[in-house]
């Protein structure tokens, strides 16, 4: 039954062959056979004339030391990346963590204090995760301006009662008072939905809008968006994590487990190591960089390669030629698979959120994650599209996509950790490693500090070491001592990344970061006026653990998520010049090309002089309103 209820949702109508099951009237049986035929003429008729769904297949690096000089699509000079986002952007990239609507509340604030402070503009890249992608995915593909959009950024000074409970018309601020849904007991085909309404749709995102579709960096302004998701494994042989002996996860997971055999369904699995994956999607392509063979047990799946958002997902993939492209060098591919629908913007903050997925693999069989998983056909490094596997939020494996970022090369990140776990100030991280009390572990987890001594079946950070031990007790006394001072948790540092295979990071890449800890500020609260502080403080279940809301809850109160863009909007602010300000400095693509020039005396003198009396008379009108230069270079060469 679970089966034919899944057919009957890929392919839009009844099945025949339950309908006859269900008949008891010979007659009616005869009348069925005949309308099964038309209906099996109907299907044939319609695969010979389906319409051919084409795309390319950009093949991935097959070693990390490949991976350090790879060319991602992007870098083509055809695409509006190299036209529009390269020669206005610094190496710049940050990351919006995950955390439901807490993390996105808390990136509608930071995205703000970004605009406000001159950066923005020029991020190169953006990357989200779970409730960070919903924010990045709707502020990207938005239907109205972005001041509407976002809100204004109130300081705690002009916080008043009124403003702490405005609900704004239009505003993403009000999307997490209608967030009515389930984080944890869902199908993954409605969670998709769900996240679609909730927190896309209000924004102006069409509903079946491509994730290809020409969205908001096309314009300028923008950076260019990654959405991370997981890639747990095949969905008919799936090895858990860790051992189960019953699965009783939700009243869907209980009937698909009903309608199965029970040794299918819920079997007791054997302790494996985890074979996570982090996908990137983005309005180019669907994939990782770094080509590799994953065994998971009785399966094995080549992971690696992009193909193009339409392809995503569709079988019978056939390889119709090569490209001439250079770089990067690609295939052709096409599909006639009637079903074939791509990946859309919806789906793509959906995948990344999808936080039950992981769970659902490490309790149930192969017949129940078929029910209520989330999967798709994978088309692998090896192009066999023939794998079913499933997914999950990109969080389960990297709670901060900053592997988007360092595969990317990108050598100046801002990392927001919008987290559920206060940072502990009482510890003292010279004299102990942290407990998960302390401090959030996907955080101390990208220092290869792993928090948890057994697998946790809902996420697994142990792959994520990307930067060395050594510099992690730095980092959190540095965040300790910004919370004391009363300017929430804030610290800058450069690290020199350590090779790292699972996520596709090379090593030696050197990268200053600045760390933006979700916490608590003393100064911030003491300058709200006093009738807010009053309000604030009776509500005392609504704010019992501001800022650090629950997860699992994704429905908060326009007072919540007013107080909560406030305080991560004026963290941000009040930190620029200590750890921000360097970014300003920091040139574009298109201004390091024209400086390597005039050194090497490829520029004519007159055109130094024009250049010169350009570049003053557009400095006049502010540092971020240069033109953009229309000959940069790709960006593997102007950031080396």
């Amino acid at each position: 039954a679970c089966l034919v209820q899944q057919r009957e949702r890929e392919n839009g109508t009844k099945d025949a062959s339950m309908v006859i099951l269900t008949t008891t009237s010979p007659a009616k049986k005869t009348t069925m056979i005949a309308k099964l035929v038309v209906v099996f003429l109907g299907v044939c008729c319609c695969a010979t004339t389906a319409e051919t769904t084409s795309g390319k297949y950009f093949p991935g690096a097959r070693s990390a030391s490949e991976l350090e000089s790879y060319a991602f699509p992007e870098e083509s000079p055809e695409t509006s990346f190299y036209k529009t986002v390269l020669p206005r952007t610094s190496s710049l990239g940050v990351s919006f963590s995950g955390g439901g609507s807490r993390a996105f509340s808390a990136a509608l604030g930071q995205v703000g204090a970004l605009r406000e402070a001159g950066i923005w503009p020029l991020v190169r890249y953006a990357t989200g995760t779970s409730g960070g992608s919903w924010a990045l995915a709707g502020y990207t593909w938005r239907n109205r301006s972005a001041d509407e959009l976002l809100g204004p950024v109130v300081p705690p000074e002009n916080l008043t009662k009124d403003a702490l409970e405005m609900k704004y018309s239009g505003c993403a601020r009000s999307f997490p008072s209608k967030a009515e849904m389930d984080y944890v007991n869902v199908r993954g085909e409605d969670w998709l939905d769900a996240v679609f309404e909730v927190f896309l749709g209000p924004a102006g995102v069409p509903k079946d809008g491509p994730l290809s579709s020409s969205p908001r960096y096309d314009l300028g302004g923008d950076p260019f968006p990654l959405f991370s998701m997981t890639l747990i494994g095949p969905a008919t042989d799936m090895p858990r994590l860790v051992p189960v002996v019953v699965a009783v996860v939700d009243k869907v997971a209980s009937a698909a487990v009903a309608a199965s055999s029970s040794s299918s369904a819920v079997v007791a699995p054997r302790r494996v190591k985890s074979e996570l994956r982090i996908l990137t999607s983005c309005p180019l392509y669907v994939g990782t960089p770094l080509a590799t063979e994953v065994d998971y047990g009785d399966a094995t799946i080549q992971v690696g390669g992009f193909v193009e958002p339409q392809l995503f997902g569709c079988d019978g993939l056939e390889e119709r030629g090569t490209s001439d492209e250079d770089p990067p060098p690609n295939l052709l591919l096409e599909t006639r698979d009637p079903r074939c629908s791509g990946l859309t913007v919806g789906q793509a903050a959906g995948f990344s959120s999808f936080y039950s997925g992981l769970g659902y693999a490490n309790v149930l069989g192969p017949v129940a994650n078929l029910e209520i998983g989330l999967h798709r056909t994978y088309f692998g490094a090896d192009l066999e599209s023939t794998e079913r596997v499933l997914f999950s939020d990109g969080g389960n494996t990297e709670n901060v996509h900053l592997s988007g970022l360092l595969q990317r090369r990108v050598t100046r990140i801002i990392a927001f950790y919008n987290t559920v776990t206060p940072l502990n100030l009482t510890w003292d991280p010279l004299l102990r490693d942290p407990t998960s009390s302390d401090v959030a572990d996907d955080l101390a987890d990208f220092f290869g500090l792993n928090l948890k001594s057994e697998p946790d079946p809902t996420y697994d950070y142990r792959q994520d070491q990307v930067f060395p031990a050594s510099d992690f007790p730095k980092v959190a006394q540095a965040l300790q001592a910004s919370v004391r001072a009363g300017l929430g948790g804030v610290a800058t540092f450069q690290h020199e990344t350590v090779q790292n295979d699972a996520l596709g990071v090379p090593p030696g890449l050197k990268v200053n970061v600045t760390w933006v800890y979700l916490s608590t500020s003393s100064t911030w609260f003491d300058a709200l006026p006093r009738e807010t502080k009053l309000a604030i403080k009776k509500k005392v279940i609504e704010f019992a653990n501001f800022p650090h809301f629950t997860t699992l809850n994704l429905l908060l109160t326009p007072l919540q998520v007013n107080a909560l863009t406030s305080l991560t909007s004026w963290v941000l602010l009040q930190n620029f010049h200590t750890h921000l300000e360097d970014v300003i400095s920091i040139q574009s693509a298109g201004e390091k090309e024209d400086e390597e020039q005039q050194q090497q005396g490829l520029l004519p003198q007159l055109q130094k002089e024009e250049q010169r009396t350009t570049q003053q008379r557009t400095t006049n009108t502010g540092p971020f309103l240069r033109p953009p230069h229309h000959h940069a270079h790709a960006m593997r060469t102007a950031d080396t």
